[in-house]
């Protein structure tokens, strides 16, 4: 199901979970992601950057997308701006993009992506996203290695 949802949003913060910042998804959006037991979205703040992301529980009945203070430092938002959300299926193959670097060894070898693939999904992404955020190529290597390592290969 490749399905897209927009909706204004005030971003909001919870005391509760350490003053993590959150948008609050209307439950016209929230229900139809949960009924199709959608698990990963890729979610966009006022045609921004996009970012892969989960329905995250706001409190009972109540769902949520996560949003870092750098993103909405980026945008100029802050808690209590309003703000255009849009979100839709994630359908890539992990829940988020594979790194080019990443891609490259997994072409190179695909035995590599085989032993990738028997990781559990969270641990997938947490290695896509640290790979990802690399600011060099050789931070992106060193990460890359470590994976590796894990993997015992």
């Amino acid at each position: 199901m490749d399905a897209t949802w927009e909706f204004a949003t005030t971003i909001s913060v919870s005391e509760v979970l350490g003053g993590m910042r959150y948008a609050p998804v209307p439950p016209e959006v929230s229900a139809p992601i949960r009924e199709a037991k959608i698990k990963r979205l890729v979610a966009q703040l006022n045609d921004g950057e996009e970012w892969s992301c989960a329905l995250g529980s706001a409190g009972p009945g109540e769902f949520m997308i996560m949003v870092s203070k750098a993103r909405l430092d980026a945008h100029g938002l802050r808690v209590g701006s309003l703000a255009q959300m849009s979100l839709r299926t994630d359908t890539s193959r992990y829940g988020m993009p594979v790194p080019e670097a990443l891609a490259e060894v997994f072409e190179f070898d695909p035995d590599i992506e085989v032993a990738f693939q028997r990781l559990l999904p969270g641990r997938q992404r947490n290695h896509l996203h640290v790979i990802g955020s690399a600011k060099s190529e050789e931070t992106a290597a060193k990460r890359i290695a470590a994976l590796l390592r894990e993997l015992g290969l």
